[in-house]
């Protein structure tokens, strides 16, 4: 009985850390939605398409597959 009542009290209380945590992390990405790169998907588009127009030009010109270490931002067609 009681190892069953200690057992109930683990679960509840890694389940409450858990639900603290997961609330914490949940705060934080709303704050950020606003802030971060990463929620910015009209720049992410952007970027993107930069990005897949330096990859067919250097295709078109016969140049060898390497990583674009080139920002997206700094590219001029």
């Amino acid at each position: 009985m009681y190892a069953s009542y200690m057992s109930l009290c683990e679960r509840m209380n890694v389940s409450s850390t858990f639900l603290l945590i997961l609330s914490t992390i949940r705060a934080k990405v709303w704050k950020a939605r606003t802030t971060s790169t990463l929620f910015n998907v009209k720049q992410y588009c952007s970027d993107m398409e930069t990005l897949l127009h330096i990859m067919w030009r250097r295709y078109e010109e016969g140049r060898q597959v390497e990583h674009i270490t080139q920002g997206a931002t700094q590219v001029d067609f």
